[in-house]
């Protein structure tokens, strides 16, 4: 499994998107599109592929995780929330990708989070837990000397039939008369039937992100929501191969822009990622948009 952490898929974003707040005017995240998956199913494209390796890795350690206490799993529970970035993050590779409006000062943005992130902070003594539930109690990273600031709120319940988040991250910059005022948002609900041996997820997870960047005398406004659904994804622990074995995930991503100078950004796109039994090959339908 890829170890992902808030604040770290938070600087990825960044990266790949330059997205996030209405705190400084920009457009709220988007409701999700919704899509019908009827096309004829085809065979899935690297990229696609990797999602589908990606969600298989990640919801077998969230599924393993619920099995045991919160608190002695606190660690692979929270990076749960993140599982639309990572998916969207994949897929999106094939699709129209953002290029930050200003690369450098973004790029001087992200070293500083990544920097921040790898040691831990965002980890140690971010959260807390008491029962089932992780809370996040407004922990802080950044200021002083540094520029910025992230601050994340909101808790997350986790038992061996069911998990459910809401977490929202507040994230400023400011350097050399450049802004950046961005918002991420993680809420789902995920619902498991069986063990940690066999059984079903099913559910959704979102994220929005809004954002309002002042850059280089230019106003940058960008707003986007991911989503990925859990259709009775079924999962047997001793298929080493797939892990998954039948269901479907779908994929989408839904944009906002009230920046006409914007040329970037995800596409709005809906995919659903099918498997076919245990081993067997993803196979990828693109959804139409019903509304």
């Amino acid at each position: 499994m890829k170890k992902m952490h808030l604040g770290i898929l938070a600087a990825g974003v960044l990266a790949a998107c330059s997205s996030s707040s209405n705190n400084g005017g920009g457009p709220p995240p988007p409701t999700p599109s919704t899509y019908t998956y009827t096309g004829t199913p085809a065979a899935a494209n690297t990229n696609q592929s990797t999602a589908a390796v990606d969600a298989q890795s990640n919801s077998q350690d969230l599924i393993t995780a619920t099995q045991g206490s919160v608190s002695d799993n606190a660690d692979t529970l929270s990076n749960t929330p993140e599982l639309p970035d990572e998916i969207v993050e994949d897929v999106g590779t094939s699709n129209s990708i953002a290029l930050p409006r200003s690369p450098a000062a973004q790029a001087h943005v992200i070293g500083k989070l990544l920097a921040a992130t790898r040691s831990g902070e965002l980890v140690t003594g971010c959260y807390t837990t008491s029962g089932d539930t992780i809370t996040y109690n407004n922990c802080n990273l950044g200021g002083g000397t540094t520029g910025y600031t992230l601050t994340i709120t909101g808790s997350l319940t986790a038992s061996p039939t069911a998990m459910s988040w809401s977490i929202q991250a507040t994230y400023t910059f400011t350097d050399n008369g450049d802004s950046f005022d961005e918002v991420g948002t993680w809420t789902g609900s995920l619902a498991f039937t069986g063990d940690g041996n066999t059984g079903t997820i099913s559910g959704k997870a979102t994220v929005g992100w809004t954002v309002n960047d002042n850059a280089s005398g230019s106003t940058f406004n960008f707003a986007y929501t991911a989503q990925i659904l859990f259709n009775d994804l079924a999962y047997d622990n001793s298929c080493d191969t797939t892990y998954f074995t039948s269901g479907s995930l779908d994929v989408s991503v839904t944009v906002a822009d009230s920046d006409t100078q914007f040329t970037g950004g995800y596409a709005d796109f809906g995919i659903q990622i099918n498997w076919n039994g245990c081993g067997n090959p993803v196979t990828v339908i693109t959804g139409s948009t019903s509304g």
